[in-house]
């Protein structure tokens, strides 16, 4: 036998390859790809579209607070109703931008440029993930898949609707990702190293938003359906880690002294979100959350259609057995799906809390479509007679019409929402604060405050009935259709309706948000015996100028019983507005010019309670100007007819009833004087009778009379003459404030951010001594 070869000593292993970030030319143009498509979709137009909503406003704001002075509120107390993180990131990009004074909607541009910037991000994320999970498809297949995936999230309507805006949901969805990211990455490494990580993050996410529960508990789901016990327990710890940085937000209010309004806040968030009180979104009571739903289908049917698909995706799912993919899929899903459906149930329906449930969604339809779509062409494949096996084109070809349509039904919605300016909200405060005085009273749409904080705190009213406003003196409207729609705040079908019968529109600006920003001018007559008049303190204070921008009161004072006598003679619905204060007239006298008449106050009945009646103005001006009372258009007036033949010239139906007002003759020349003509008709369309006090005026078809406006002639042929300061208008009383402010609390932010650094060096320093 031959002799054994001499061993050979064993070569070296070779070196692993070192792992690279992009393992070929190809994932380096998927990366280019999904970054360009996400960059054109979330920064194209980003400065003028969508319009600003309540929460933009506010946040920024806020923010501008933060990054001037430490002070993180709206304002008299802190801002408790979400914890603090993002609003710090939004004061420290507006300081290295420049814009943390100074007006705020360049602060709100500012703003969304790093909030769509971070939406990104979250593009990038959601496609790393569904990379990860598509493992075991083929390199082309899986970079098709992620492509696509990238598409369907950069132009979902609502992901790109809040990427674009400076709001919560891009920098919360971020860092919820991140650590979907680290506990996938780290699942097979030390505990040490995953609780720490995974911990870390999830207490981030909770502490941009505490909404992100929903998929920092992902990892926890995902150890269950894994049936790994040291898993499991591990991501148990990195949960509790997590809340025990959310407490920093406990913590902070406990410095400020605060932790019982701190609680009460919390509670009442908790109370909404379970579903005990509705007053945001789409359940709130009295709106028609199927007719809401219907009504944003337009806007939003491929978010829908997407999660109709992620919810076949997750019965899919838990019909099979998964590999460990699969189940980090399902649970993500599973997480997702469960806090969508409780906020549909019995939550708080808002729009935006939809970002957090579409990432799984979006993943999970593609990673569906993808599996059915490759078993078909399994199938075909077998089911082949004879020769070689061919790749069918139909799957693929029905894959690609599926995604192409998808896709263009999101790239319409894309184009109609952000292809052109949508700034309504914006145009509508410039040209507010152009064209109307400062004094003008503007009543909002939805909520006054996104409206407030972009006219430097200018206020806005708040009411919801269209005659309570006029009553008040308020005369401007806003109307956006989609706030009626939704009964946000103020605004209903009911107030929407009321003001496109009774008024004029004066601009329009153009908003997809809500479906345009309208600007209304109601008018009131002047006889209108509710509009523009103010219960006050002894009378009435009666709006003459504009929209609240001034008026005259009408009181009973020392004076004279002003008030008592203008309500005995028909008070606003007989005698029109008063034109000027009340002012010295004679010796001991006091007048008080009205639209109608002229009040005048004797000292007959002694001091302190002097007789006011109406001066025969009429007669005064008939007999002293004659030409001026003919150019006043005024009816005829005989003032040398005898007595007797006076009550006969009573005969038009409408002006003797509302002469004698039930009562007698002698009663009515009290009142008003004695007739000085017959009723003639007069132009307008009116019959017009003249009496010694007053002019009576009627619709040619009956109807109410009322006086005319004699006084401006009597001023003007200076049959009357008043100090120019009796003709100055009074600011009207305060309008009520729906949202009071309290006493002011501590706001400073400052305390937070010295907790969060303190615990994050002594986390990190426990985790290397670990």
């Amino acid at each position: 036998p031959r002799p054994a070869p001499p061993l050979r000593p064993a070569a070296p292993p070779r070196p692993a390859p070192r792992a690279r970030f992009l393992g070929s030319p190809a994932d380096v143009g998927l990366v280019v790809f999904c970054v360009c498509v996400a960059g054109v979709a979330l920064l194209y137009n980003i400065f003028t579209s969508p319009d600003v909503l309540y929460d933009e406003a506010a946040y920024t704001f806020a923010a501008k607070q933060v990054a001037l002075g430490w002070h993180l509120t709206l304002g008299d107390e802190p801002l408790f109703v979400h914890p603090p993180l993002m609003f710090l990131m939004q004061a420290a990009w507006l300081r290295l931008t420049g814009h943390a004074s100074g007006a705020l909607a360049p602060a709100i541009r500012a703003a969304r440029l790093l909030s769509a910037s971070v939406g990104v991000a979250d593009v990038l994320l959601i496609s790393a993930l569904a990379y990860r999970l598509a493992s075991g498809a083929g390199p082309r297949r899986r970079r098709v898949v992620t492509g696509v995936i990238a598409v369907v999230a950069a132009l979902d309507p609502v992901l790109t609707r809040y990427d674009r805006q400076d709001v919560i949901e891009p920098f919360a969805l971020c860092v919820s990702l991140l650590t979907l990211h680290a506990a996938w990455q780290l699942r097979d490494r030390g505990g040490l190293a995953y609780v720490a990580g995974t911990g870390m993050l999830g207490g981030l996410a909770l502490l941009t938003n505490e909404i992100t529960i929903c998929l920092v508990a992902v990892p926890l789901v995902f150890a269950v359906l894994e049936r790994n016990g040291a898993l499991a327990r591990r991501s148990a710890a990195a949960l509790g880690i997590a809340v025990a940085f959310l407490a920093l937000f406990l913590l902070w209010a406990a410095e400020l002294s605060l932790a019982g309004s701190f609680v009460s806040i919390q509670t009442a968030t908790l109370r909404r979100l379970i579903g005990l009180v509705q007053i945001t979104g789409l359940n709130v009571p009295g709106v028609s959350l199927v007719g809401a739903l219907l009504h944003q289908a337009e806007e939003y049917s491929s978010t829908y259609i997407v999660l109709a698909t992620g919810l076949v995706a997750l019965a899919w799912c838990w019909s099979r057995s998964n590999t460990a993919t699969g189940n980090f899929l399902t649970a993500w899903l599973t997480a997702s799906y469960v806090f969508g459906g409780y906020i549909v149930a019995v939550g708080t329906l808002n729009e935006q809390f939809f970002v957090y449930l579409l990432p799984a969604s979006i993943v999970g339809s593609v990673l569906l479509a993808d599996a059915l779509l490759a078993g078909w062409v399994r199938r075909r494949q077998r089911t082949g007679r004879g020769g070689p096996a061919r790749v069918s084109r139909l799957p693929l070809m029905t894959g690609a019409a599926g995604f192409a349509g998808l896709a263009g039904l999101s790239a319409s919605i894309w184009f109609t929402n952000y292809g052109g300016a949508s700034d309504g909200v914006v145009l509508t405060d410039q040209f507010i604060g152009a064209k109307l005085p400062a004094c003008a009273a503007v009543n909002a749409s939805g909520d006054p405050d996104k409206y407030s904080y972009l006219l430097g705190g200018r206020f806005f009213d708040y009411f919801s009935v269209g005659p309570a406003a006029l009553a008040d003196g308020v005369h401007y409207f806003i109307l956006s259709p989609n706030d009626a729609v939704e009964r946000s705040g103020n605004m209903s079908p009911a107030l929407a309706s009321w003001i496109t019968g009774h008024g004029r529109r004066l601009t329009d600006f153009p908003s997809e948000v809500y479906k345009t920003v309208q600007l209304w001018y109601v008018p009131a007559s002047p006889y209108d015996p509710v509009a523009d008049v103010v219960d006050i303190s002894g009378g009435s204070y009666v709006n003459t100028v504009g929209s609240r921008c001034g008026g005259y009161t009408v009181t009973d004072g020392p004076h004279g019983a002003f008030y008592s006598a203008y309500a005995a003679l028909g008070g606003k619905s007989m005698l029109g507005d008063p034109l000027s204060r009340v002012t010295a007239a004679g010796p001991g006298g006091y007048e008080q010019l009205v639209d109608g008449a002229v009040l005048a106050a004797t000292p007959a009945a002694g001091p302190g309670d002097p007789a006011v009646r109406a001066l025969p103005i009429v007669a005064m001006l008939a007999q002293r100007v004659p030409a001026a009372y003919r150019r006043a258009g005024l009816p005829p007036a005989d003032l040398g007819a005898q007595a007797a033949q006076r009550p006969g010239w009573l005969t038009n139906p409408s002006i003797r009833r509302s002469y004698l007002d039930g009562g007698s003759y002698a009663a009515a020349v009290s009142r008003f004087g004695e007739p000085l003509g017959p009723p003639v008709k007069l132009s307008g369309s009116v019959v017009g009778q003249a009496f010694a006090d007053v002019v009576l005026e009627v619709p040619i078809g009956g109807g109410s009379a009322h006086a005319a406006p004699v006084t401006p002639a009597a001023l003007t042929a200076r049959v009357l003459t008043v100090p120019s300061r009796a003709r100055v208008p009074q600011p009207p009383p305060p309008l009520p404030d729906p949202f009071p402010p309290g006493p002011p609390q501590p706001t400073s932010a400052e305390p937070f951010v010295l907790d969060l650094i303190e615990a994050l060096f002594f986390y990190g320093t426990g985790i290397v001594v670990a």
